[in-house]
């Protein structure tokens, strides 16, 4: 959602090129959102948005998007939540003991790394 909704200002902006970023960063993200999905569900859990599983409390809020505005403000938000979404998923693999999951986890471990790459660049390139 966050990316989504900062390309929006970003286009409008007329940074196209960043805001196509944006956006193949969120469909990524809805891929990670479908993988991790159906990997919960097909080892028989639900497949909840909560911040504290297995508990079903704590659910997932638009409160936590960035309603950032500005170029800057929405790079550094990105970089910031790309670079938490890397060391939770760490966490995560760490303590798993299934290796098909950790071969999941692994690879939305990469392409977080990416994105924090693409985000750190787009960040210097802003500021100059």
């Amino acid at each position: 959602m966050q990316y989504t909704y900062h390309g929006y200002f970003i286009n409008a902006l007329g940074l196209k090129k960043y805001a196509e970023v944006l956006e193949q960063v969120s469909i990524c993200e809805m891929i990670h959102l479908k993988l991790l999905g159906e990997t919960i569900l097909a080892l028989g859990a639900q497949p909840i948005y909560t911040y504290n599983p297995p508990c079903a409390f704590n659910f997932y809020s638009t409160k936590f998007v960035s309603y950032s505005t500005s170029p800057i403000h929405i790079f550094e938000d990105s970089v910031r939540a790309e670079a938490d979404a890397i060391r939770s998923y760490k966490k995560i693999y760490s303590n798993l003991k299934n290796e098909h999951v950790k071969e999941i986890i692994y690879r939305i471990i990469e392409d977080e790394e990416l994105h924090l790459q693409t985000f750190k660049q787009i960040l210097c390139t802003i500021k100059g």
